[in-house]
């Protein structure tokens, strides 16, 4: 969290600027807070086990469960649950947790006070999340090679779409459920529940 002033010295804009300036600042600024956003996931030991670890060793452990051992339509499906599990951690459980601790240290009252535009904050978080969901779906898919030779999507433009449209959709969700929940703790409360209700209902669908 220290390097929160960073971020918005980073993220100035001057009025007088010109036009081209004034997007290549933004640019800078955003992917700045991508930086920012990334580091603080990953710094967050929670986040990091949900968003980048459990992916990885579910690949690994659930085929060795009679639920998978004798399904191939499962065992081929199971990166891909894999991956859509991380990307729902980072974009609704951990970008929450994350936003709601900038609150509690009273960074949000700092990065709103600094000149950065709000939708140049706004793309640093979506960028900070596609990151991590990125790295989670690559170790996903890397485990999932390794231990048993699955293939990469067999159409990989639309899959990456897909994940593009939940990557942006479920990040706006996590941020307007930031905005009702008090503690970081709160977010894992509320919404992994309904994660691990998602992903039994695939297994057993």
């Amino acid at each position: 969290m220290a390097d929160a002033s960073a971020v918005s010295t980073q993220a100035g804009v001057a009025d007088a600027a010109p036009l081209h300036s004034r997007a290549v600042l933004w640019v800078r600024a955003a992917a700045a807070f991508s930086r920012y956003t990334f580091r603080s996931t990953v710094r967050n030991a929670i986040a990091t086990l949900f968003d980048l670890v459990m992916g990885p060793a579910q690949v690994v452990f659930l085929p060795l469960t009679p639920l998978f051992s004798g399904s191939p339509e499962r065992l081929a499906s199971l990166p891909a649950a894999m991956t859509f599990w991380a990307l729902l951690n980072t974009t609704l459980v951990s970008s929450s947790m994350v936003v709601i601790s900038w609150r509690e240290f009273r960074l949000l009252r700092r990065f709103r006070a600094s000149p950065m535009p709000e939708s140049a904050l706004l793309a640093g978080v979506v960028g900070g999340n596609a990151a991590v969901a990125g790295l989670a779906a690559l170790l996903v898919y890397g485990v999932a090679w390794v231990t048993a030779g699955h293939p990469p999507p067999a159409n990989p433009v639309a899959a990456a779409a897909v994940w593009a449209v939940g990557l942006y959709t479920m990040t706006a969700l996590g941020l307007l459920l930031s905005r009702f929940l008090s503690r970081p703790q709160s977010a894992i409360a509320v919404l992994l529940p309904f994660l691990f209700f998602r992903l039994s209902s695939n297994e057993c669908g």
